[in-house]
C-alpha cells in the first residue's frame, strides 16, 4: 500500500501520455533508437550498490527546446521528486500508526515534518535523455513537444545523513517520533533497493 501511495505521488509524466492521445518519437538523444533501459515506468527510486537514483521528467511543448534548460528543469524535480516522496511515506506510516499513539503531540510533530523542505544536496546527474515527440490527441490536433528524463545520484549514506540532520534541526520533535521517522527512512530505501545482479 505504501508503495502505492508514492507511485501516485511521483508518476505523473513518466509513465504512458493522456488517454486519446498517440505519440510519434521523431527524434532522441544520442540517435538512439529506443529509451534507455534506467527510464523506467513502475519505480523512479532505485537504491542500487550504495547509491540512490532519482528518476524525473519534464515535458516543454515546443518545436525547438533549449536542450540544457531542460535539463536543468528535469533536475529540480528530481530533487522535489524525492523531498515528495519521502514526506509521503512518513504521511503513511504517520495515517498506519495514527491510533493508539501520543495524539495530538504526534499529529502536532507530523504537520511541522510536513510543512517543512527537505532540501538534500548533492545529488548529481547520472544519466540524461531527451525525446522529440509528435503528439496527436483524440482531435485530431498535433503538437510537437520535448521530454527531457534525468536520473540523479546520491550515496544511500548521504541521503540518511541529511535526513537525520534534518531531523535535528527541526526543533520540537520528541526522540520518539525521530524514532519512527528514521525507521521509515530505512524502511524506503530498503523497499527499494534492488539486487545487484539485477
Amino acid at each position: 500500500m505504501k508503495k502505492i501511495f508514492l507511485m501516485l505521488a511521483m508518476l505523473a509524466g513518466l509513465g504512458a501520455c493522456a488517454s486519446g492521445m498517440r505519440d510519434e518519437v521523431i527524434a532522441r538523444s544520442d540517435e538512439l533508437s529506443s529509451r534507455p533501459s534506467w527510464v523506467k515506468d513502475d519505480d523512479p527510486i532505485e537504491v542500487k550498490n550504495g547509491d540512490m537514483f532519482v528518476t524525473s521528467m519534464t515535458t516543454v511543448r515546443s518545436d525547438r527546446a533549449n536542450i540544457a534548460q531542460g535539463y536543468r528543469i528535469a533536475e529540480n524535480q528530481a530533487k522535489t521528486d524525492l523531498s515528495n516522496a519521502i514526506k509521503t511515506e512518513i504521511k503513511t506510516n504517520f495515517v498506519d500508526a495514527q491510533e493508539g499513539i501520543e495524539g495530538d503531540q504526534y499529529r502536532t510533530e507530523f504537520l511541522s515534518i510536513e510543512k517543512s523542505e527537505i532540501a538534500f544536496s548533492g545529488l548529481t546527474p547520472a544519466n540524461r535523455y531527451w525525446e522529440k515527440v509528435l503528439v496527436t490527441n483524440a482531435d485530431g490536433d498535433k503538437e510537437m513537444e520535448y521530454r527531457f528524463y534525468v536520473r540523479m545520484k546520491i550515496k544511500e549514506s548521504d541521503f540518511k545523513k541529511q535526513m537525520n540532520d534534518f531531523l535535528n534541526g527541526n526543533k520540537g520533535l520528541s526522540a520518539e517520533f525521530n524514532k519512527r521517522v528514521t525507521d521509515t527512512v530505512n524502511e524506503f530505501t530498503m523497499s527499494h533497493t534492488t539486487s545487484t545482479a539485477e
